[in-house]
């Protein structure tokens, strides 16, 4: 909301992204759900996370275009990218 500041950073390295995701956060209070979607709009992965740091495994997923949300307890989204899964 106004007036409140959080800082979330995704690390995708020019948006390609290999094995691992990483997700920083800051100045959020409490945990973040952090979800992995393909472009059908459907979850493939998600985690909670309240240590400022999460680091995402894709090794799972085929090569192509995802988006990732980061998303507060109460459901906002604070952070929402596309990247590339090589």
């Amino acid at each position: 909301g106004i007036g409140k500041r959080h800082h979330v950073v995704v690390a995708t390295d020019e948006c390609a992204v290999d094995q691992l995701l990483e997700v920083a956060f800051s100045g959020i209070v409490g945990p973040v759900g952090i979800r992995i979607y393909d472009l059908n709009g459907r979850i493939l992965q998600q985690r909670t996370s309240a240590s400022g740091l999460a680091e995402l495994n894709l090794g799972s997923l085929k090569s192509g275009i995802y988006l990732v949300k980061v998303l507060n307890m109460k459901g906002d989204i604070l952070h929402y990218s596309k990247f590339i899964k090589q």
